[in-house]
């Protein structure tokens, strides 16, 4: 394993007693979430089912469509994939937003920027219909059963006639955690994943099945920008892991404080 360590900027302020209450936090509000869905109980800004497959769509762009969009869907068939704009002879790039994130900047990007220059399929997974729910409820539910949603497609994109060596899942901050879950389902794996600041609070601290981990593809790399204080180490590890500026303080971003990256964890 790599580990690029950039120093930081500033001096960071350690939080001992902040180190694991995020995790705690997010596991008492899954215990009351999942209990009051038991139960039929509403909650507010929590939705009364799981995210399910049709509320997963991917917006496929190619160099021959590169302003308008192929949608498919979970459930689509392997024969509507094969009658898309992909071409399978091609990389094909995934990307999964965040929370309280819509795909509309990532369409942008990676169309304005990347096709350009790179002649690949771009896949852009929208699930912005449940990234504004409650926050602890999209890390202990949506993200896991989003994991679960994609991985099943990316499958069927294989078996459409993609490599899977050929595919690089990219995805920010939550987006970060479902492609790790996504590429576990996935055998043989993928050749590439890139997480960059994967969502770390609640994540830092549960066992590698249930996060992103440099078992999830070929080649991990993530990327720690911003943890903020509450994702403090034990950071999540990739093959490769950039800690830009102590990962806490990039230039002419708010200012944030948290500790130095602890690079032991795997």
């Amino acid at each position: 394993m790599t580990v690029i360590f950039f120093p930081a900027v500033i001096d960071p302020t350690i939080l001992y007693n902040q180190k694991y209450s995020s995790f705690i936090d997010c596991q008492i509000s899954a215990i009351v979430i999942r209990g009051a869905l038991r139960a039929n109980i509403p909650l507010d800004n929590v939705p009364t089912r799981p995210v399910m497959d049709e509320d997963v769509s991917y917006y496929l762009f190619t160099r021959k469509n590169p302003r308008i969009p192929d949608i498919l869907y979970s459930n689509d068939s392997v024969a509507k994939i094969q009658s898309s704009n992909i071409n399978f002879k091609k990389e094909t790039v995934f990307y999964v937003h965040g929370y309280a994130q819509t795909i509309n900047n990532e369409v942008s990007n990676f169309t304005k920027y990347l096709l350009p220059i790179k002649d690949v399929n771009v896949i852009i997974v929208n699930w912005d219909s449940y990234a504004f729910f409650d926050l602890q409820y999209s890390r202990a539910i949506t993200v896991p059963r989003l994991g679960e949603i994609m991985g099943g497609f990316v499958r069927k994109v294989i078996k459409a006639g993609a490599n899977p060596k050929n595919i690089h899942l990219i995805g920010f901050s939550a987006g970060g955690e479902v492609i790790g879950l996504a590429g576990q389902t996935i055998d043989p794996r993928v050749g590439r994943i890139s997480a960059f600041d994967p969502q770390g609070s609640c994540y830092n601290f549960l066992p590698p099945n249930e996060r992103i981990s440099k078992t999830d593809a070929d080649y991990v790399q993530i990327v720690h920008c911003s943890v903020g204080i509450r994702a403090l180490p034990p950071y999540i590890m990739g093959d490769v892991t950039f800690v830009v500026n102590g990962g806490v303080l990039q230039p002419n971003c708010v200012n944030q404080t948290s500790s130095r990256p602890n690079i032991s964890r795997s």
